[in-house]
């Protein structure tokens, strides 16, 4: 009996990185797919991270900080991108962070969770992405988003306030879509398991 546990906890835990592993390039795709299309229709929003935060609902951390790495490594060696892009996977990460934090907590439970969560998001990564761009890029980091923070800049506001003034309402915006969409996701595996547990009982 204890031999069959060992063999069905090890063949978990085999389906498990296998799953985490293709949830892990389907979101990198789709990370990609996104800002691509974004950059194509020169977009304010940066769309950036949806799959990032599917994959954390999903397996948990360490995937999606996975995921994050490699939709920046993937965008600035393969796709023409910036090589700017990169330094921003820290944004990235750090809003990772802070979601898998929320979700361990049970925060992101009803909508004021969500409403909560984009504000705590969205100031974070503006707050590192603005420092980001103002240490190594004077304020610009190739964005759409940069018409509005060089308009800041003329008007004599320092890098780091022109990026976060100019970055701030675009990425509650994009946060907001971004955590709304994954609220959706976890609602429907809620509502998955509680149809299961229905079944099974007599």
């Amino acid at each position: 009996m204890d031999t069959r546990r060992i063999i069905e906890h090890r063949l978990y835990r085999v389906k498990k990185i296998v799953y985490s592993g293709i949830a892990m390039i389907l979101a990198i795709a789709l990370n990609i797919l996104l800002i691509r299309l974004n950059l194509l229709f020169d977009s304010p929003l940066y769309l950036n991270t949806i799959g990032s935060f599917s994959v954390i609902l999903l397996y948990g951390l360490v995937p999606a900080l996975f995921t994050a790495f490699f939709t920046h490594l993937i965008g600035a060696l393969f796709f023409s991108w910036q090589v700017a892009f990169f330094p921003f996977l820290f944004s990235h990460l750090v809003v990772l962070v802070l979601f898998y934090m929320l979700l361990r907590r049970n925060n992101f439970v009803t909508i004021v969770d969500v409403v909560i969560a984009v504000a705590i998001i969205a100031f974070a990564n503006t707050l590192t992405s603005s420092t980001i761009a103002a240490l190594l890029y004077h304020g610009i980091s190739g964005h759409s988003s940069d018409y509005l923070i060089i308009g800041f800049m003329s008007a004599g506001v320092s890098p780091f306030w022109a990026g976060f003034w100019g970055r701030f309402p675009i990425n509650l915006v994009d946060k907001g879509l971004t955590l709304f969409l994954v609220y959706g996701l976890k609602r429907m595996i809620e509502s998955g398991r509680g149809r299961e547990k229905k079944d099974i009982l007599p």
